[in-house]
C-alpha cells in the first residue's frame, strides 16, 4: 500500500520538472513585493562535454514575456525597446563544474553575467543568472511610487547535446 501512496508523489515531481521550461525572470520591488516574468521557450542549445558546457547565441523573444497583468507587460516590452530589439540576448556562455560567465545584450547594451548551472535531465540544463539592472543601463523603473529594485534572478531551461 505505502508504494501505491507514493507513486503519485513521484509523478507530479516528474511532470513539474518537465513542464517547467523555459525562462523566468524573478523581479523583486520596492518597497515590497515581486513578481515573475515568464517566456516558455529559450531559442537555441548549449554543448555539453564532461562538466564543461559553452553555449551561443541563445535567446529569448521580448514579446513572449508575460507577468500576469497586461499593463506590466506593455511596461516591460517598453523598458526592453522590444519594437528595437526584439530579443534578449545571450551571446556566448562558458562554464565547468558547475559555474562559468555568459555574455548577454539586452537592448544593445553588452555586459558579462555569472551563473550556476546543473543538468535536470538527458535533454536539459538548469542555468541560474544574476543580472544587475544598472550594469545593462536600466533606470527609473518605477509605477506609482513603486520601483524595481537593481537585482533580477533568470532561471533558464536549456536544451543541451
Amino acid at each position: 500500500m505505502k508504494k501505491y501512496f507514493l507513486l503519485p508523489i513521484i509523478a507530479l515531481l516528474f511532470s513539474t520538472t518537465l513542464l517547467a521550461k523555459g525562462v523566468t525572470v524573478f523581479i523583486d520591488l520596492s518597497p515590497a513585493g515581486s513578481f515573475e516574468a515568464k517566456a516558455k521557450s529559450v531559442k537555441g542549445k548549449a554543448v555539453v562535454k564532461g562538466d564543461s558546457v559553452v553555449a551561443e547565441n541563445l535567446t529569448v523573444s521580448v514579446k513572449k514575456l508575460k507577468t500576469g497583468l497586461d499593463l506590466r507587460d506593455d511596461h516591460l516590452k517598453k523598458k526592453l525597446n522590444s519594437k528595437k530589439y526584439p530579443k534578449i540576448k545571450m551571446v556566448k556562455a562558458v562554464g565547468k563544474g558547475g559555474k562559468g560567465t555568459a555574455l548577454f545584450d539586452i537592448r544593445g547594451v553588452k555586459g558579462k553575467v555569472p551563473f550556476t548551472y546543473k543538468k535536470v535531465d538527458s535533454k536539459y540544463m538548469k542555468a541560474d543568472f544574476k543580472i544587475n539592472l544598472k550594469k545593462f543601463k536600466f533606470e527609473g523603473i518605477k509605477y506609482m511610487g513603486v520601483g524595481v529594485k537593481d537585482n533580477v534572478r533568470i532561471e533558464a531551461f536549456i536544451r543541451y547535446k
